[in-house]
């Protein structure tokens, strides 16, 4: 993958996770199905941004992170009042009936989306 291509899928990835509201999040395979790509891309672009980014927000198919990221998504989780697993675990992750669709992240996030597309293509060169 060319660089340019790479930057490209970087920031709808980001676009993409920036659009999932509070109180919700999505499984690295849905923001992957998003924007075309695999969920272990979407995690290894997620582990490297320097961009703040609500990272808690995707977690996998079954509503869990890495166990070393779960005391640190905890309080946001909180704040934000996101969906707990219910049942004798509910310190592992989210509920993960809750995840939002590929559907509902395409329809949050087709502004942001069409707005990269766009500028995209005005200037292949740029990237924001």
């Amino acid at each position: 993958m060319s660089r340019p291509d790479r930057d490209l899928l970087e920031e709808a990835v980001f676009r993409v996770v920036e659009a999932i509201p509070p109180g919700r999040a999505a499984a690295y395979s849905t923001v992957g199905q998003v924007v075309g790509t695999g969920a272990r891309q979407v995690g290894r672009l997620l582990s490297q941004a320097g961009a703040p980014l609500p990272w808690w927000r995707v977690v996998n198919v079954r509503g869990e992170l890495p166990p070393a990221l779960i005391a640190r998504a905890r309080p946001h989780w909180e704040a934000e009042g996101t969906a707990r697993r219910a049942g004798t675990a509910p310190e592992l992750g989210l509920d993960p009936r809750r995840l939002l669709s590929p559907e509902e992240l395409a329809r949050l996030a087709e502004p942001s989306l069409a707005e990269l597309s766009q500028l995209s293509q005005a200037d292949p060169g740029s990237r924001n």
